[in-house]
């Protein structure tokens, strides 16, 4: 840390080590930043391509950014190619009108001295120039071949007044008049021609023969033109290759800083949770996580520029209109559990040079800390730019609240490990704490075995957590209770808690909550009416161990999609099975197969790959429960009709 002193602040700004290391350490992330800043200006640059592009979100953000850097480099070219354009004398048939301007072409006036005519006219050749060479031909198939990229790129992801975008507009008018400049005109259509037969390489030995043979009289910018036709490569974006790519000016830099910081929090936690269950690109921040580590139904994510009222209803509102004061950390990191809520990490980048900690800073993060609900154990962390300088210190409350101030630079390359490892590891300790057994569970696979194991787990935690609130619960459980007046009463009371709780935490999570565990309940509750101790499948699985595995699940249902067209003995066991048993419908169950195996799925994904947004909750409640009035076409009662067709 820096030493203890007189507080000064120097300019946001990185100094040139710090913002060439930074560029290139978060290039995955930096390359698909883009903002909605109308003052910005790009500029361009060579950059180390470190990371691998091979991603398609990845690999599409560069591609814009090298159009732009390429289309930029060539509109000069082709301004300096224009005011001295290289050119060839040919000979042309003409008509001169009353005298011979020219001179005589005599085989054509041989031909037409017979002829009368009043004036006469005399066959003439003239000598003229025409610009139809290789090397404009070249010029004009790399503006077209520009073009072509700017007309292809993403720019759906570029917001409105992004300075991608508004370069974007300006290149490609530009490159356009260059193509329809009527002195280029023959040469435009012979760039078409290069273009479909394939032919740039033989173009440009040609042009370059001519610039070695001394027949053009302006050849330098005609040798750059050749130098970008052989570096312009718009996919190329491996790791280890150097790329010509816009980048904003320095005034770019504290945010620069901050996507860097986010970057170096990933990497933290990424050796210790291992590589992120899924990784989005910068175009889609806030709301949508950027980095997602999904541990059994607890998940940890990383979010850039999530406002607070993201997580909760900020306390604080403006009197006049009612609005709610809010705010945007730079980066805020949820750990999500079923059992034990959420809880959220702020984190905010500050790149002012302080000579000391920097108190303004952090009484900003307290702030963001006073304005969230009540109830929230505050954790954060203010990260400041500290060249040369590498340090972490903490402040705690008496209630377990904490707060890292970090100093780093990030021309220290891996000497910010230590600081960036501090945090990573009171973000895993947090998780640890909320779900003690998340890693575990994380690291045993995706079988079916496991996800039930992740699925009971979830259950019990919820059900744990809705017995320490049961005021909370009997609002929901009158609505499924009038919601079900038909099968309700035949649930039994586990089953009914389960779709209680489930309701109750689905409904009242926080905007951006993992809904994983509610997802996980209900699917429990339709598992225990087909699988539990009574159940169609748990009876099947006893009559035949050789066909149907136990402990039975919901994955099971596989064996119903199959019964229904039986292709060899175990399907047609399962059949005869179900035909057998008169205390269920046979057709019935058969039918319920398909929705089985579509809410397995979401099943299986809430509890290993997925977080589940309020909007896959929905999804899946509807297939459970039914959408408003429409109850009966859920699959609860579905397979309570199928499953007791007399009660029915």
């Amino acid at each position: 840390m820096a030493a203890a002193g007189a507080e000064g602040i120097a300019s946001g700004r990185l100094d040139a080590a710090g913002r060439e290391a930074a560029s290139a350490t978060a290039l995955e992330l930096l390359g698909t930043y883009f903002a909605d800043a109308p003052t910005w200006e790009l500029q361009h640059q060579r950059q180390f391509a470190r990371g691998d592009a091979e991603l398609g979100d990845l690999a599409d953000a560069i591609r814009i950014r090298v159009a732009l850097a390429a289309a930029r480099r060539l509109d000069l070219l082709l301004h300096r190619i224009a005011a001295r354009l290289s050119f060839r004398y040919g000979r042309v048939e003409e008509e001169s009108i009353g005298a011979v301007r020219g001179r005589l072409d005599v085989p054509r006036y041989i031909r037409a001295r017979a002829r009368h005519e009043a004036p006469r006219r005399y066959p003439v050749r003239v000598l003229q120039r025409h610009h139809l060479t290789p090397e404009n031909v070249l010029a004009m198939y790399a503006a077209g071949w520009v073009t072509h990229e700017m007309r292809d790129v993403r720019s759906d992801v570029l917001p409105l007044h992004s300075p991608e975008r508004r370069e974007l507009i300006e290149r490609h008018a530009s490159l356009a008049r260059s193509l329809s400049h009527p002195v280029l005109a023959d040469a435009a259509k012979e760039a078409n021609q290069v273009w479909r037969q394939g032919r740039l390489a033989a173009l440009v030995d040609q042009v370059e023969a001519r610039i070695e043979g001394g027949h053009i009289a302006s050849p330098q910018p005609y040798e750059e033109l050749v130098e970008w036709v052989r570096g312009f490569q718009p996919t190329a974006t491996a790791a280890g290759e150097d790329i010509d790519w816009s980048i904003y000016d320095d005034r770019f830099d504290p945010k620069l800083f901050e996507i860097w910081i986010l970057h170096q929090i990933a990497a933290a936690v990424e050796r210790r949770l291992g590589s992120p269950t899924e990784h989005r690109p910068l175009w889609d921040r806030g709301a949508t996580a950027t980095y997602t580590w999904k541990l059994g139904g607890s998940s940890l994510r990383l979010h850039f520029q999530l406002a607070l009222s993201g997580l909760a209803k900020p306390r604080w509102k403006w009197a006049e209109n009612g609005k709610p004061f809010d705010g945007v950390p730079d980066v805020t990191a949820i750990v999500s559990t079923a059992g034990a809520g959420e809880s959220a990490t702020l984190v905010d980048a500050k790149l002012r040079r302080r000579e000391r900690q920097p108190t303004e800073e952090l009484y900003k993060l307290l702030g963001y800390f006073q304005n969230r609900e009540q109830g929230q154990t505050p954790s954060g962390a203010i990260v400041s730019y500290s060249p040369g300088e590498v340090g972490v210190r903490e402040m705690r409350t008496e209630d377990g609240g904490t707060v890292l101030s970090m100093a780093v630079d990030p021309a220290l390359e891996g000497g910010n490990d230590a600081a960036f490892e501090k945090l990573a590891a009171f973000l895993v300790d947090l998780l640890d704490q909320m779900d003690p057994g998340a890693r575990a569970l994380a690291g045993a696979g995706g079988g079916e075995e496991e996800t039930a194991m992740i699925q009971q787990r979830v259950v019990d935690d919820l059900l744990a957590r809705g017995a320490s609130q049961p005021d909370s619960l009997e609002p929901y459980r009158r609505v499924l209770e009038s919601q079900l007046p038909t099968i309700w009463p035949g649930l039994d009371e586990e089953l009914k808690t389960i779709l209680v709780t489930a309701e109750y935490f689905g409904a009242t999570a926080p905007p951006d909550a993992d809904l994983s565990g509610p997802v996980l309940g209900l699917c429990a509750a339709c598992e225990r009416m087909l699988c539990g101790p009574d159940g169609v499948l748990s009876r099947m699985a006893e009559a035949h161990p050789e066909h149907v595995r136990s402990p039975v699940t919901l994955g099971a249902a596989v064996l119903l999609k199959r019964a229904k067209l039986p292709r060899n003995e175990a399907d047609e066991a399962v059949r005869a099975f179900l035909d057998g048993d008169a205390s269920v419908d046979a057709d019935a169950v058969l039918d319920l197969a398909s929705d089985l195996l579509r809410l397995n799925g979401q099943r299986r994904a809430a509890a290993h790959t997925e977080v589940v947004m309020r909007d896959g909750w929905q999804t899946s409640r509807g297939l459970v429960l039914g959408r408003g009035d429409l109850a009966q076409t859920g699959l609860l009662a579905r397979l309570a009709a199928a499953l007791s067709p007399q009660a029915a």
